[in-house]
């Protein structure tokens, strides 16, 4: 029987999937800001409920932990502060609202869980809720091709590129290029999940790709087929000898280069415009890449309006307008640039070092660690740190961590700390009770 807790999160991860969904337009009140309240809340119900002789995490890990909820808060504080010198003082709880949303991810995930079982069942809802995400996106842009004055007249689409629940097709790509190592990870742990469940995470791994098709992110493109490559790589060197490693890698060779020539005829079917980029990006023709260029264009001179004033920027959240581009940016399309353009220096300073103490995170996750009897499959170690590592490799290109993907990189660093609590806090917990005077 799962807890009010952990359910309420699964619901929240559930939410997460549609930041468009709007309950109060006016003050930019979604259905996602509101489930991780009510996670939070339950949560921390629970939690104070609950009584543990030591804590959850060990002295390493929990100084990460603290470190990471401390730099969000001054991050937080230092957007509300830049609101005195901002032209758009309403701007600043676009950042507030994105802290937020990765504060609650990091709390509930590790706290929402009382077994071992339910840490993988939380992955596991994670796969759920993408491959529903990634059908829904695989069926518009296939029914879109077909019959472009049909039903998808009325779904959400730039140049064909399809958003589902998100607000760009950048941001659907972040989500799921942040679930397909989840996905892999699933299909390759034999002792947590059964062979339906691999087998089902195995399908959900291609819905997944196609719905990357269907958004269009070249970025996240890649770097879903960088995930394919690290977890086949672990895979390949788990505890095996070297000809068995060998006919491992023949055998990926061959099903790599069918699957290859699949994807590309399906693309140029289903697709055209991501095929002739993708086709690009392997030749190394990067003239008709014009994102590429836009980037350029954009991160230069976010630099320069930054340089303008570099120790307070233009407030948190300003909108970025670009001389010779007809729309004006809500952000800079890269984490790091945003917060120099929009905070300063200060700005810059906290946001690297948050980034540097996820992707120490990432690698601490990573490494195999073992209490006793009781050890972690390495597979699902590597996955969810690489979701992590996905999560902010995107945001380098897009969206600058947003509030409509933050809350992905709160279940990733979430996923991330409950994988390093250890085991023994689950068997061992002391229930408050009250004492009768």
């Amino acid at each position: 029987m799962h807890s009010p807790a952990f359910t309420a999160t699964v619901l929240a991860i559930a939410a997460s999937w549609l930041p468009n969904v709007m309950l109060h337009r006016a003050s930019n009140l979604s259905v996602t800001v509101v489930m991780w309240g009510v996670a939070v809340l339950i949560t921390l119900i629970q939690t104070l409920r609950r009584i543990q002789t030591e804590s959850r995490f060990p002295t390493k890990t929990r100084k990460l932990y603290w470190l990471s909820f401390f730099i969000m808060t001054l991050i937080a504080v230092l957007a509300i502060c830049s609101a005195q010198w901002s032209e758009e003082p309403f701007r600043v709880l676009r950042v507030v609202a994105a802290m937020a949303m990765m504060a609650a991810g990091l709390f509930t995930v590790p706290y929402c869980c009382q077994s071992l079982r339910q840490v993988h069942h939380l992955i596991l809802a994670c796969v759920i809720f993408g491959a529903i995400h990634a059908l829904f996106l695989s069926v518009c842009v296939i029914a879109w091709n077909v019959d472009r004055d049909g039903w998808t007249s009325y779904v959400s689409d730039i140049y064909g590129r399809f958003m589902g629940g998100f607000k760009h097709p950048n941001q659907t790509g972040i989500a799921l290029s942040c679930t397909i190592p989840l996905a892999l990870a699933v299909v390759l742990d034999k002792d947590w999940y059964s062979i339906r469940w691999r087998q089902f995470a195995a399908a959900a791994t291609m819905i997944m790709l196609m719905g990357l098709v269907a958004t269009g992110s070249k970025a996240n493109l890649l770097v879903s087929g960088l995930a394919i490559l690290v977890m086949f790589a672990s895979f390949v060197i788990q505890r095996r000898s070297f000809i068995q490693s060998l006919k491992i890698i023949g055998a990926a060779i061959g099903l790599i280069s069918l699957a290859t020539v699949l994807l590309a005829a399906s693309l140029s079917v289903l697709s055209s415009n991501t095929y002739h980029i993708m086709e690009g990006l392997v030749q190394g023709d990067f003239e008709q890449i014009r994102a590429i260029q836009h980037r350029r264009i954009i991160w230069n001179e976010s630099i320069e309006i930054g340089m303008r004033d570099p120790w307070r920027g233009t407030g948190a959240g300003s909108r970025l307008a670009v001389a010779g581009m007809n729309d004006s940016f809500s952000h800079s399309h890269n984490w790091l640039i945003d917060y120099f353009r929009s905070l300063g220096i200060p700005g810059l300073v906290l946001v690297t070092v948050l980034v540097g103490l996820l992707a120490q995170l990432a690698i601490h996750v990573s490494r195999s660690a073992q209490f006793h009897v009781i050890e972690y499959s390495r597979f699902v170690r590597i996955g969810v740190g690489f979701g992590l590592v996905a999560y902010l490799a995107s945001n380098m290109s897009s969206d600058s961590a947003g509030p409509s993907t933050s809350s992905f990189l709160g279940i990733a660093s979430g996923l991330c700390f409950a994988l390093l609590v250890d085991p023994y806090s689950y068997l061992t917990p002391r229930v408050k009770t009250s004492r009768r005077q």
